[in-house]
């Protein structure tokens, strides 16, 4: 598999992590493609220029055998667009005309055309009111029409001064936006302007700008056919200071489209091909754990500007050698780290994909510049398949020391622990297996009550600084606050903070009762949006593979469920029940959510779509007032308990021990039976081999529901061992005898074929 990024800026001075953007050819057969759009469901639709003919491809689509043609009797169509009821609008470049065809259409005969007086247009967009906007390339001319225009009376002309207009798109506020072609420029006009005076210049440095997108915070994607590079702006860019390329790769790019989760899709007219620019992680695709990896995913950097790099870091949640490795063959590696890049070099990180727990793995290939300093990176994940056991109940330890008040908790991928420690205003590292303060250390520096905490694939560390009305990022190993970063802005004492496998961040904004969004780099208000509604001091986030959000909901009592692209109340959903101010929330790779309910002192679990109390189960105790909680890949849970002044690990990657009250020969123990609970975290049937008891220890009677030897175990789905101490030895002579064994239990966790599990068990 190749995929196409553009690194960000590697000179010495530059110092911010930047994403990396993933480049890849969908469908085929193009002969001189100039126009694309895409849907609200991600079907993208092409304007096949030299072919006379326009297609659509379902998402994903990589090959011609994928793609379809819509309508019929175009002539070297040029600009597609694409309404909320898919109709599809066409710019039919050598017929002169605007042509619109309803979805689905197959032949000429649905095809009919729109307004009149247009010479040779390039450039179509819609609007949410459908009306339609057009880049009239031979008359110099940008033009609005009403829907169902049916002829040149009804078509308006909008602005002035214009030189060849090829490519146009409109905002949600009625603006719109020109690639002036022969004038070299970007250009902007409210609605309803229909003169020179009202056009203003957009960004600088442009050869020819053939097409234009926007995406749904405003920022403008231009493609330059003369430079071959697609360039992205913020709104209101008004010099080619805050203008920055975007991937690389292209020859000739020409026609432009952005979907709802910010990727670009290229028009690539010189190849042939739609090239689409992800803007999300890029996934690996499901892989057996503990399998041989079904090859190498090969990233190829495109250097904007030249530098020299150190060895690439391919990262597991900020671990290396874990699921993602750098399989060494890439020129990146091979080329060396004294090697000097220059400007549109390219180099390659061939990573493989070998996951170690089942569920959505996440990672990042990171080039840093000569001071590792990460200059571009790039989000990759994948899924682990497979059976995966855990049991209850869980062994509790107490990790680190010297808390006061932490309320947030995260775990990177090797192991090591961060602490929102609020009442030291300090965000604390803890190493595997550290059980006192001397092995605590003090990431970054100027918090303000601290309360969320949150890593991403590549190990940055996000932090909700409450009191300082902020969300901030810091990278691994950050030791004072020169290196800490203010992401997005409007907050009022954000409380919860999470990441997804992509580097999106969302956030508990407590006080103004709302959930956001900001993707990566966002570094101000204009970037951040609002997801869902109708929350009540919203504290913890987080967010599962498929993009769900979870949020403890606290003034609510409660734990909603936000689905992707969700704006409003109406589609946000309760789930669980029972609830007392829960804060934190987490989500493990197979979508079971853990909340910590502060007020019921408890730490819950339940599995996904649960809809009530009912599936609610109850890890751990002893807690007192937890805010905060995470979950590692093997399946151990991380508790902030608030009020107790630690941090918790609950162990239940491996059975516990069991150890039972005194009693006599013959006899059972006042405390029988006791029971392990196991349960399948993983995403495959957890198939129990074997079960046996000792003599001493045997099964309680009347388990019906135990597990045996037969037991298939679906993915979340559990059953018990009931164990009784009945000794059989005599007491007859007064001897005190202490029994240690095991409860033999064999399965297939992580895709092992005989593995042993054992319960160890005691009693005198």
């Amino acid at each position: 598999m190749f995929l196409l990024l553009a690194a960000a800026c590697l000179g010495a001075g530059s110092l911010a992590a930047q994403t990396a953007y993933v480049g890849e050819p969908l469908g085929g057969g193009f002969d001189g493609a100039q126009g694309v759009a895409v849907d609200g469901s991600g079907n993208v639709y092409v304007g096949d220029t030299y072919d006379n003919a326009v297609k659509e491809m379902p998402p994903g689509c990589g090959s011609s055998s994928c793609t379809t043609t819509l309508g019929g009797g175009f002539l070297t169509p040029s600009g597609v667009a694409v309404d909320g009821s898919g109709n599809v609008y066409v710019a039919d470049y050598n017929h002169s005309a605007v042509k619109e065809m309803p979805a689905g259409c197959a032949s000429s005969s649905c095809v009919t055309a729109l307004g009149g007086g247009f010479l040779n247009p390039t450039g179509v967009t819609v609007d949410a009111g459908e009306n339609i906007y057009v880049a009239d390339y031979n008359n110099d001319a940008v033009k609005e029409m009403p829907p169902g225009c049916g002829s040149a009376a009804c078509v308006t002309t909008l602005g002035g001064g214009f030189d060849r207009p090829t490519g146009v798109a409109v905002d949600s506020s009625g603006n719109v936006y020109v690639a002036d072609y022969n004038n070299h420029e970007v250009k902007e006009m409210p609605a309803g302007c229909t003169s020179f005076s009202c056009v203003t210049t957009l960004g600088g440095g442009f050869s020819y700008p053939a097409g234009l997108a926007l995406d749904r915070n405003g920022n403008i994607y231009v493609s330059d056919i003369f430079t071959s590079e697609v360039s992205e702006m913020p709104a209101g860019c008004a010099s080619s200071s805050c203008v920055t390329t975007l991937g690389g790769g292209f020859n000739s790019p020409y026609g432009m489209a952005v979907d709802d989760s910010g990727n670009v899709y290229v028009a690539d007219s010189g190849t042939n091909t739609v090239k689409e620019v992800v803007r999300h992680g890029v996934n690996l695709g499901s892989v057996a754990v503990k399998a041989a990896t079904p090859g190498a995913l090969t990233v190829t950097f495109n250097f904007i500007t030249g530098g020299t790099i150190t060895a690439p870091a391919v990262l597991t949640q900020g671990a290396t050698g874990l699921d993602f490795t750098d399989a060494g063959t890439g020129t990146c590696t091979s080329n060396g780290t004294s090697y000097s890049y220059a400007e549109n070099d390219t180099c390659t990180v061939d990573v493989n994909f070998n996951p170690k727990f089942a569920g959505t793995r996440y990672g990042a290939v990171v080039l840093s510049n000569t001071s590792n300093a990460p200059v571009a990176t790039a989000y990759i994940y994948g899924t682990g398949t497979g059976p995966q056991a855990v049991f209850s109940p869980a062994s509790i330890s107490v990790l680190g020391g010297g808390f006061l008040e932490r309320t947030g908790v995260a775990v990177d991928g090797s192991g090591n622990v961060y602490v929102a420690d609020s009442g030291n205003s300090a965000v604390k590292e803890v190493p595997p297996g550290c059980a006192s303060s001397s092995c605590v250390s003090t990431l970054g520096g100027g918090f303000d009550l601290p309360t969320g905490v949150a890593v991403d694939g590549s190990g940055n560390i996000y932090v909700a600084d409450t009191k300082n009305n902020a969300v901030k990022e810091m990278p691994p190993g950050c030791g004072s606050s020169a290196c800490v970063s203010a992401l997005g802005g409007g907050f009022d004492e954000p409380v919860g903070v999470a990441v997804d496998e992509s580097g999106n961040v969302y956030v508990g904004d407590t006080y103004n009762n709302a959930v956001k969004e900001m993707p990566p780099g966002c570094t101000s208000s204009s970037c951040v949006s609002t997801l869902g509604g109708g929350f009540s001091l919203p504290t913890g986030v987080a967010i599962d593979f498929s993009g769900n959000v979870y949020v403890g909901d606290t003034d609510n009592n409660a734990v909603k469920e936000v689905p992707p692209g969700c704006a409003s109340q109406s589609c946000v959903s309760t789930l669980g029940g029972g609830f007392d101010e829960p804060t934190g929330v987490a989500v493990d790779g197979s979508d079971n959510v853990y909340v910590a309910d502060s007020g019921n002192n408890a730490v819950r679990e339940m599995p996904p779509s649960c809809a009530s109390q009912s599936c609610l189960s109850t890890l751990g105790g002893g807690f007192d007032f937890p805010t905060g909680v995470a979950i590692d890949g093997g399946g151990n849970v991380y508790v902030a308990d608030t009020k107790n002044n630690e941090v918790k690990e609950l162990s239940r990657a491996n059975p516990p021990s069991l150890t039972f009250a005194s009693t006599f020969g013959g006899g059972t123990s006042s405390d029988s039976p006791q029971t392990v609970t196991v349960q399948n975290i993983g995403n495959q049937n957890l198939d129990i081999l074997s079960v046996s008891y000792p003599e001493d220890f045997p099964e309680a009677g009347g388990a019906e529901t135990d597990c045996t030897s037969s037991t298939a175990l679906a993915a979340g789905k559990s059953c018990p061992l009931t164990i009784d101490f009945s000794p059989q030895i005599s007491s007859a002579t007064g001897a005190t005898t202490l029994l240690s064994e095991q409860v033999g239990l064999t399965d297939n966790t992580l895709n092992g074929a005989n593995v042993s599990q054992p319960i160890a068990v005691s009693g005198t």
